[in-house]
This record gives structure tokens, C-alpha cells and sequence, in this order.
């Protein structure tokens, strides 16, 4: 339990990356998490897709704001060896309303679901590599230009986030954490 709790305590976002390439073997180890994660009902509403040797650029022309953080995020996706898109197939809230007769509130909590087993799945992969020793940045600022990354990899489902994968340039340092809870007994 130690090791895993230290596992989570040291994760932090890489964003420079070496050249360094990551091993097929790793990269299906790192893709085997996201699949084992808790789903809905076993209907698993993600999908991976796996961009390994490529380079997938922000768009210029998706607006001031959005430009100043796809730059701020671009470099980190650019110089990746390797990039997974993360997808929401959304099965579970299309079998949802295909088949059963309730309100709005019913659909809303079914697409939550969907992207909660989906953040599960993505801690998953992040964890997994860090285990490999494989470094990792979780980003969603290129979803300002989904349809454009959607249309490069021919996906029509819902991007919810791009993961970037690597090996430290540099040594990297976590940020501080406040811990903010309450146990009620």
C-alpha cells in the first residue's frame, strides 16, 4: 500500500520530453490499464487511440484566448513520442436513451458516468506508466481544436482529452498539495 500511495504522491505532469522512444511492449501496457478500468455496466465508453512517431500540431486558428493556451500546451504535445487520444464512444448513454423512457436528469447522470470511468481509465494509463518509468502529461486545452484532431485520426466520437507519453528531459519536481478533507463519523 506504501508503494502505491508514494506512486500517487510522485506523479507529475512532464512536459519536455527526450527523444527517446517508448517500447510497443510498454505502450500496450500502458493502454492494458485504461482497458481494466471500472466502467458502466461493462460498457467501457472509452476509446484509445495510440499516435506513436507522430506529431499532431495545435490549430492557429481557433481564437486569441484558446491560441495562447493550445501555444502554452503545444510544445508538450509536439515533442512527445508518444500522443493517446482519449475518446468517449458513448455507448452507455446511447443504449440509455435508445432504450429506456426517462427524464433529462437520467441522460445527464449516464453521461457523467461515461467520463468518470473515463478519468478512471486515464489515471489508470498515467499510474501504469509511471511504473514503467515512463513520464506523462494529462492535457485538455486541444480540445479547443477537437474537430480538427478528430478529423486527422478519421474519429467521429467525443475527444476528452490527449495524453502525452515520454522519458524526462530534465528531473522534474511535483507541485505542493494542501490536503483539504473532512471524515464524518
Amino acid at each position: 500500500m506504501k508503494y502505491l500511495l508514494d506512486l500517487i504522491k510522485n506523479h507529475a505532469a512532464l512536459r519536455i520530453y527526450s527523444k527517446r522512444t517508448i517500447s510497443d511492449g510498454k505502450i500496450k501496457k500502458i493502454i492494458e490499464a485504461g482497458i481494466w478500468s471500472s466502467s458502466i455496466h461493462g460498457f467501457q465508453p472509452w476509446e484509445f487511440v495510440a499516435l506513436a512517431k507522430y506529431v499532431l500540431r495545435a490549430s492557429e486558428s481557433v481564437g486569441r484566448g484558446a491560441n495562447f493556451l493550445l501555444k502554452s500546451t503545444a510544445k508538450t504535445i509536439e515533442n512527445a513520442p508518444l500522443i493517446i487520444l482519449i475518446f468517449n464512444n458513448q455507448k452507455f448513454s446511447t443504449f440509455s436513451r435508445k432504450y429506456f423512457i426517462m427524464d433529462k436528469k437520467y441522460f445527464n447522470i449516464a453521461d457523467v458516468s461515461e467520463k468518470e470511468a473515463i478519468g478512471a481509465a486515464i489515471q489508470n494509463m498515467l499510474l501504469m506508466a509511471d511504473t514503467l518509468g515512463v513520464g506523462n502529461c494529462w492535457t485538455i486545452t486541444p480540445l479547443f481544436c477537437e474537430d480538427e484532431i478528430k478529423r486527422l485520426v478519421n474519429n467521429n466520437n467525443q475527444l476528452l482529452a490527449i495524453l502525452t507519453f515520454g522519458y524526462a528531459k530534465d528531473s522534474i519536481k511535483r507541485s505542493r498539495r494542501t490536503a483539504k478533507y473532512a471524515i464524518i463519523k
